[in-house]
């Protein structure tokens, strides 16, 4: 872990943020921001349809648009695997070619219209109430205490797990994120320093306060404050993520695909980090692994390098003016 940034630098400004956002109180009733949710889909035939369904169900009184970008899937394109019911209530824009996490993410934050943007993955369950919690965040730090940025845990769950549960609303009341509770795996090393933090057990959130006791000027374990955003669920306001510059096309591989959106927003505009802490989402997981454990671990590697050492000592302006939409 790389501790020293110039002043001008993404990474000072992002380890020298204070997260401390003090209690939060009920919004009262104000009303909510409109959401844009933004889907990458790249061949997600099995989760797709399941997905959607909850997404519309849990949406059904909000203001809101869902839009589905595909990554050029040759084999299931979207088009002929989303229930025609679905594709009704939803825009589907389709890449010609397939470009990757971070262009298909852009590519969805440009179409998008309302305030604040949502990015879920094509294997997401949402629960109902969810969506609420994040748009009454992004309403009371709007209106008390500047920006923020809203996420969720999830709970892995396998397919046949899924699809044999009798009462599914148990699974959203389980939780094995890494960030609620980890014992740390050599598979995570992403540089030899990280080696000392091997059969050390967090609870992330617990241990930090919910993250109003991030350290500053420094790291928690291994992990900074961005590194606890991860592409399952989270929410930024809109035209934030456009003036930043969206998604760094630099993460093309395994890795790191999301975290330079909150980064470069938290640097620019000091936003807050902000969990919601239940109910959670469930991570539908096939057991089809796109990438072996080994090819996973490389490509980790090479993003934590790059993301450490090379990404956050750039200029954070500089950056922004390079990194468009």
């Amino acid at each position: 872990m790389i501790n020293f940034y110039s002043k001008n630098s993404i990474g000072y400004k992002v380890m020298n943020h204070d997260n401390n956002y003090g209690d939060i109180t009920a919004s009262g009733g104000l009303r909510l921001p409109s959401l844009s949710v933004v889907i990458p889909y790249y061949e997600a035939w099995n989760t797709i349809n399941q997905t959607l369904g909850y997404l519309l169900n849990a949406c059904k009184a909000i203001d809101s648009e869902i839009i589905l970008v595909d990554d050029g899937s040759a084999k299931y394109p979207a088009e002929t695997i989303i229930n025609v019911d679905f594709k009704k209530m939803i825009k589907v824009v389709r890449l010609s070619k397939n470009v990757g996490r971070s262009i298909t993410r852009n590519r969805g934050l440009r179409e998008s219209k309302n305030e604040i943007v949502a990015f879920m993955d094509a294997d997401m369950i949402m629960p109902a109430g969810l969506i609420e919690k994040h748009l009454k965040l992004q309403n009371y730090f709007k209106n008390k205490k500047g920006g923020c940025i809203t996420f969720s845990l999830f709970n892995n769950v396998g397919m046949v797990d899924w699809e044999l549960s009798v009462d599914k609303k148990i699974l959203f009341n389980e939780t094995n994120d890494f960030r609620n509770e980890c014992l740390y795996q050599p598979s995570w090393i992403g540089c030899e320093k990280d080696r000392e933090y091997i059969g050390n057990k967090y609870k992330i959130l617990e241990d930090t306060d919910y993250l109003k006791k991030w350290p500053l000027n420094k790291s928690f374990g291994p992990w900074l404050l961005p590194n606890m955003i991860l592409g399952g669920f989270f929410t930024v306001n809109r035209d934030e993520a456009v003036k930043v510059g969206g998604f760094s096309n630099s993460f093309k591989n395994y890795g790191f695909t999301e975290t330079s959106v909150s980064t470069k927003i938290i640097a620019k505009f000091g936003d807050y980090v902000v969990p919601v802490r239940f109910p959670y989402l469930l991570h539908l997981n096939d057991g089809g692994a796109a990438l072996s454990q080994s090819d996973r671990d490389f490509y980790f590697r090479q993003a934590h390098h790059l993301f450490f050492e090379i990404y956050l000592k750039q200029d954070l302006e500089k950056t922004i003016k390079n990194e468009k939409i």
